[in-house]
């Protein structure tokens, strides 16, 4: 496995306690273009390093994205939202190999609406990497409860036939493939479904459920429902992916790190990273904010083309920004992906 500096998101794919100790191979990697920036009270830039953590699995790194859509979701009860199943609950271990999900409903998975309510009779879920990447590997653990109706386990709504979409924009979809996903047990313990496949240049995927294990048809209609409790719904445990990002961070940001004595209207300069498909950039985007880089407050977005000289700038307007607070800003690499 390898540990790496990388974006401001993918800092908390794996948090710090949960790194996997003796690692065969530590790799240390600078955070460029993604720096974190304050005004002090005499209108002075200072940047701060960042440090930002994650894990690299074998075969591509351990991917966590998270929810970009979802069609619905169980309010009923104990949260059933689709962020259980990217954020570790019910999850034994940090998602790579040999995690195990336990079996629960209540906080630890997420339920489509079907059992009260507006029944969803066109479920799916759509996930964001936050970035490109080639994927090779997705880890799925299906909806696992232990909770019988009569003779039969709810588990059964776990989703069977599942249609594949996969996007670099979350605009543009086109179908990769139909999968489908195995039975969960209905107990403890579970070791989810490791599925081998090859997509490229993916930053959102789409899992677009068609059937569910209980015999459910979910095709905008409601000429087949399911058989336990009378149930047409569905849901999963916990998802993760496995990939290796291709659009890379910017590097060499001016002003550097920890910079001081920098304007309130400062310009921002960047050079395009090293990754695989450098040749392949087709422009950058940047973003500025407040607050906490993960999910503060977006004050200013600007799409700016790749340059011949590799070489990017953007002037900041005076007024954007105002002494004694903390800004931030990022730029991500956009790959052409039909190349």
């Amino acid at each position: 496995m390898k540990l790496e500096i990388l974006s401001f998101r993918d800092r908390f794919d794996i948090p710090l306690e949960k790194r996997p100790s003796g690692a065969a191979e530590l790799r240390y990697r600078m955070l460029y273009g993604k720096s974190q920036l304050m005004i002090s009270k005499q209108g002075i830039l200072i940047f701060v390093a960042v440090i930002v953590f994650s894990v690299n699995a074998c075969a591509g790194r351990l991917i966590t994205p998270t929810v970009a859509e979802v069609s619905s979701e169980n309010p009923f009860g104990q949260p059933r939202d689709a962020d259980n199943t990217v954020n570790g609950s019910g999850l034994e271990g940090n998602g790579g190999a040999g995690s195990t999900h336990a079996g629960g409903n209540d906080g630890m998975v997420w339920t489509s609406q079907g059992n009260l309510g507006p029944q969803d009779y066109d479920p799916f879920i759509t996930y964001d990497f936050g970035g490109l990447y080639d994927l090779d590997k997705m880890r799925i653990w299906n909806y696992n409860s232990t909770f019988m109706v009569g003779t039969r386990n709810i588990s059964l709504i776990g989703p069977d036939e599942v249609d594949i979409y996969t996007s670099p924009d979350g605009i543009n979809f086109k179908r990769a493939e139909t999968l489908h996903f195995s039975l969960a047990p209905g107990t403890n313990g579970y070791k989810g479904q490791d599925i081998k496949v090859d997509y490229k240049g993916v930053r959102y995927i789409k899992f677009d459920i068609r059937t569910n294990h209980d015999g459910a048809v979910f095709d905008g209609t409601d000429r087949k429902g399911g058989t336990v409790d009378g149930r047409s719904l569905t849901g999963l445990s916990e998802v993760r992916f496995e990939g290796t990002r291709i659009d890379g961070p910017a590097k060499n940001p001016e002003p550097a790190h920890e910079a001081d004595g920098v304007e309130l209207n400062t310009g921002l300069v960047w050079r395009p990273g090293n990754g695989p498909h450098k040749k392949d950039i087709t422009k950058y985007n940047l973003v500025v904010g407040i607050g906490n880089p993960a999910h503060g407050e977006i004050l200013h977005k600007a799409a700016l083309p790749m340059k011949s000289s590799g070489k990017t700038s953007y002037q900041l307007a005076g007024k954007l920004m105002q002494p004694g607070r903390k800004y931030w800003w990022r730029v991500d690499e956009i790959v052409s992906t039909d190349t």
